[in-house]
């Protein structure tokens, strides 16, 4: 997996969890600082100015994420921080925010063992549809996945879902 992917990952979790802390608890409205080391990721995510493709890398992810965020009773204000200030600075004298990205760093990766231990193609709530061949979900560039898929010998069996 892509750092890029992993923040898209990171992303739609927490905005698909507070969406479901949202519905149970009867949260109308409210407010999110959302802070973010992965500046791609986050303008993928967030800019909804810019449509997506399905031929763009991740497709499956920023859609989830787009929907998830129309559905959202919250407002999001996002931010991005740099990554790795630990790498110059005592932790202890970063800010708050700062101290948050390296622990959530960390967190993620003393996480990477299980995850390779996981199935790797995953259904992912609230994304619009996915292509599957076989066992395996292709997860980006699907229009150049469907055109090859479709153009070859006739022996692949493509299934989607909706």
């Amino acid at each position: 997996m892509s750092a890029y992917r992993a923040e898209l990952t990171g992303i739609f979790s927490t905005v698909w969890l507070v969406n479901q802390l949202c519905t149970y608890f009867h949260i109308n409205n409210g407010q999110i600082d959302f802070r973010c080391d992965g500046i791609s990721a986050l303008h993928s995510a967030f800019n909804s100015e810019i449509p997506i493709q399905p031929n763009i890398h991740s497709y499956d992810l920023i859609a989830a994420i787009r929907r998830e965020l129309q559905k959202s009773p919250i407002i999001w204000n996002t931010q991005h921080i740099e990554g790795h200030q630990d790498d110059q600075t005592n932790i202890s004298q970063l800010v708050k925010a700062g101290q948050l990205n390296v622990e959530a760093d960390l967190l993620a990766k003393s996480m990477i063992p299980i995850a390779k231990a996981q199935p790797r193609h995953l259904k992912i709530p609230s994304e619009p549809w996915s292509v599957w061949q076989g066992n395996k979900k292709n997860q980006t560039f699907l229009q150049r996945y469907l055109q090859h898929s479709t153009c070859a010998t006739g022996k692949r069996v493509l299934e989607t879902e909706r």
